[in-house]
């Protein structure tokens, strides 16, 4: 009797120790995930970025400064919807 104890103590003790290795291991595999940011230059252009930690931002697109407000804020709005679209798309692979 006391051996089944024994042996069950281990068998618990090992997929204890083994869930935890594959969860580290997956959390150590896993990528950082794109996202979209809003920056602007010192000249007023907007750039729209993908971006990743550790690489180097994407330009998804440029609003130069001499815009009437109605048409960049048209523009704006749907250049951040589109890369988020392209974030979401990017984040699947």
């Amino acid at each position: 009797m006391r051996a089944i104890e024994a042996l069950l103590v281990l068998v618990v003790l090992t997929a204890w120790i083994g869930g935890f290795a594959l969860i580290l291991r997956n959390l150590r595999r896993r990528k950082p995930r794109w996202r979209v940011g809003v920056h602007s230059r010192k000249d007023g252009t907007m750039l729209v970025q993908l971006e990743r930690a550790g690489e180097r931002p994407v330009t998804f697109r440029e609003l130069p400064p001499a815009m009437d407000q109605i048409d960049f804020a048209a523009n704006l709005r749907v250049a951040v919807e589109e890369a988020e679209t392209q974030a979401a798309e990017l984040n699947r692979r």
